[in-house]
């Protein structure tokens, strides 16, 4: 029997056992009964070639070029308290099928607290039985193909934190000037003491900003270049009718102004 233990799943179960009081390191590299059985205890070349868990996509090498050597599921054994907790946080990754750190991870074993324990299997989309010994130790498996990834430890441990998902959205690249009063909104020059139009210097570098968005968005006629002298940073009609091109191509059923600029035109503006 061959199955190492790769080192950054060692690290891994360090610092999973200091997230939860009760928790105690179990073990990774199965014994001669893991052995006999095959699964994520065992390395890849110490079990038959059909075994479920080195013919899945990141499970098997080859063609993958992960090592054979190396055992990926960790077991930590814990009390009832933080048993449902650690599995409550990782069944959350399991229901969210947008969390990008479940692609680390094919399955895990553990319990709620009430009724059986329980098999979450990522790869599947499935929830099955677990024997009872998963009442009080969890069962948690990588996918071969990362268990030598630190960015994968790092993320199933944020799980186990209980930490959100990583933001994968849109960005706000600017935002909304902290000097606009309530009520306020970029529109012309010459509207009403509300409208921000450029009268002031200190608006010209936003009202500029918003010329330069419309330019690179392809709402400008004629204008294809941000650092062309039409975004002069005053709001007059052409930036009016720049603003309600733009308005009426992505948000005609729900803008009440076209051709002003408010707080939620600015976040839709620069967001992205």
């Amino acid at each position: 029997m061959t199955t190492m233990a790769p080192d950054l799943l060692l690290q891994f179960a360090a610092d999973w056992e200091k997230i939860y009081k009760s928790a105690v390191f179990s073990g990774i590299v199965g014994d001669k009964a893991h052995q006999a059985r095959g699964g994520y205890h065992i390395a890849i070349e110490d079990q038959p070639s059909d075994n479920y868990s080195i013919t899945r996509p990141d499970d098997k090498a080859p063609p993958g070029t992960w090592p054979r050597n190396k055992a990926s599921a960790v077991d930590m054994s814990m009390n009832t308290a933080d048993m449902k907790l650690c599995a409550q946080r990782l069944q959350a990754a399991w229901n969210d099928k947008s969390d990008p750190r479940r692609k680390y991870l094919n399955a895990f074993n553990g319990w709620l607290g009430t009724g059986d324990a329980a098999r979450w299997d990522f790869y599947a989309n499935k929830k099955l039985f677990a024997t009872s010994d998963h009442k009080w130790h969890v069962h948690l498996e990588f996918r071969r193909k990362w268990i030598d990834s630190k960015v994968a430890m790092t993320a199933v441990l944020s799980i186990l934190k209980g930490e959100p998902k990583p933001f994968s959205g849109p960005y706000l690249r600017k935002p909304w000037p902290s000097y606009m009063p309530k009520g306020h909104y970029f529109g012309l020059v010459t509207g009403p003491r509300e409208s921000h139009g450029g009268y002031y210097a200190a608006e010209r570098p936003d009202i500029k900003a918003i010329q330069q968005r419309l330019i690179t968005l392809g709402y400008v006629t004629g204008v294809t270049s941000p650092t062309s002298t039409w975004a002069d940073g005053k709001f007059g009609a052409a930036t009016k009718t720049a603003v309600t091109k733009w308005q009426k191509a992505k948000f005609a059923s729900t803008t009440s102004r076209f051709g002003e600029v408010w707080s939620d035109d600015w976040k839709h503006l620069f967001t992205y």
